[in-house]
């Protein structure tokens, strides 16, 4: 049974009658359209603290409330689920903020201070079978799939520019339609995103790039997620925000098709990459699109561009390493399933790339797809052959380094010679052997008896 249905039979039973508190915003809208949800907003005209305080006595395992008086809300965990409870308000702004100033207000209040209609519709815990539309379209606007403001969209978006993002996000995880009137707002109020930190359009673009469709199962469905990505990165594009974002973006539009085997322009060949890839990972996909930028745009320097755009949007450090290795080891990869390569060759690649090798092998895979080429299944079985050969390798690997069945004390013994550089480039000899399949693993003595030939031979 899902969370969505069991909340309400969750905290009924530590309720009076008389309390008026009423399930509301993302998890009713989920809630109505069956999707998994465990993030859950209440709003009641009572005491939520004392609400918040008298769930944590009663229900085992209820986290202390952490309380928020500024804003007249409290959040606590209830059964693993995120439960935050605010009390009616009014909200206003200052030109310079998104932050509101808040005072006691009315259901209607509050419900009119909310982003979009789908999120203004309520249930009250104590009548689970009644849903409240105070907007009187947010119903209507659920069954259309439609993104509409409860109030004049201006207002909305002027109040909060981020909302302008989220519109994008729940169109894009949704697959509903923003309507013509809140398009048109948000092209009139693009200057607004200046008063948003980097770090929270981050966030926003992180979700749209989070999109996975059916997480709760395993795997989940790549196609829908994918779809969904790209018809987000599409609308931001098509609204102007994605010029708040990565304007590099949006510049790639205009490049025609580039190189021998790509079919499409760059935009559209960023995306059926994106589209084919089969696995929803936030990072790959931004991955993707950044090293497409520097590609299409004809730089040399992918990795510092892809570096120069994330750190401008505030991502961590460890983020950064990830896209970058990606994106600097994109065509590394590309030119090996093109062609025969030695095994240490690849053997270089893994430790430079480790360990973000697999993430590396998704993306060959999903820029092969995206190539669309008549030779797709030989170069989709050149990739399983690398992986495989991959594999070999690293199972010869303690610590990230080839386990040799030699020292440096036996190259001195044969070679008769005393420690220094020499010893280090038998042993990187031995490593080669190893790697190319000419001897066994942990085999010490057809090692020890090839040495001994090179070494009469003068090879060494």
């Amino acid at each position: 049974m899902s969370s969505t249905t069991n909340i309400i039979p969750l905290l009924h039973p530590y309720l009076s009658p008389e309390t008026n508190l009423y399930l509301v915003g993302g998890y009713v809208r989920d809630r109505l359209l069956d999707i998994e949800s465990k993030d859950i907003d209440l709003v009641t005209t009572g005491d939520p603290y004392a609400i918040a305080r008298r769930l944590h006595a009663e229900i085992e395992g209820t986290t202390t409330p952490i309380e928020f008086r500024r804003f007249g809300t409290v959040q606590l965990k209830v059964k693993g689920m995120n439960i935050e409870i605010v009390r009616a308000r009014k909200e206003s702004y200052r030109p310079d903020s998104r932050n509101p100033i808040v005072s006691p207000g009315t259901l209607q209040d509050d419900i009119l201070r909310r982003d979009f209609t789908i999120n203004c519709l309520m249930i009250k815990v104590n009548q689970p079978e009644k849903v409240i539309d105070l907007t009187r379209k947010g119903m209507d606007d659920l069954n259309n799939r439609l993104i509409r403001t409860p109030l004049d969209p201006d207002k909305t978006f002027t109040d909060d520019p981020l909302r302008m993002m989220r519109a994008v996000v729940l169109a894009a995880k949704l697959g509903f339609t923003i309507t013509d009137e809140c398009a048109q707002a948000i092209k009139r109020n693009i200057d607004r995103m200046k008063i948003i930190t980097p770090a929270r359009i981050r966030d926003e673009f992180q979700k749209i790039l989070s999109i996975s469709i059916g997480a709760e199962k395993s795997p989940p469905d790549f196609k829908k997620s994918n779809e969904a990505v790209t018809r987000g990165i599409d609308l931001l594009i098509e609204l102007g925000l994605m010029n708040c974002i990565i304007p590099e973006l949006s510049n790639i539009q205009s490049i025609d098709k580039y190189g021998d085997y790509h079919q499409s322009d760059a935009y559209e060949h960023t995306k059926r990459t994106i589209l084919t890839c089969e696995y929803a990972d936030p990072i790959i996909r931004l991955a993707i699109l950044l090293y497409n930028i520097g590609k299409w745009q004809r730089k040399a320097a992918e990795p510092e561009i892809a570096q120069n755009i994330m750190q401008r949007l505030k991502f961590s450090k460890s983020e950064i390493a990830e896209v970058t290795t990606l994106v600097r080891n994109y065509e590394r990869i590309q030119k090996l399933y093109d062609k025969p390569y030695r095994p240490s060759t690849l053997n270089n690649l893994i430790n430079d790339v480790e360990p973000y090798l697999s993430q590396l092998l998704i993306i060959a895979e999903a820029e092969a797809k995206a190539l669309n080429q008549n030779n797709l299944q030989v170069m989709l079985t050149q990739i399983q052959n690398m992986r495989n050969e991959i594999n070999r390798l690293k199972n010869f690997q303690r610590n990230g380094k080839i386990q040799l069945p030699i020292n440096g004390s036996d190259i001195m013994e044969i070679f008769e010679i005393e420690a220094g550089t020499k010893v280090g480039l038998i042993l990187k000899e031995v490593e080669k052997w190893i790697i190319e399949g000419e001897i066994a693993p942990g085999d010490r003595h057809t090692t020890l008896t090839r040495l001994q030939k090179y070494k009469h031979k003068g090879i060494l």
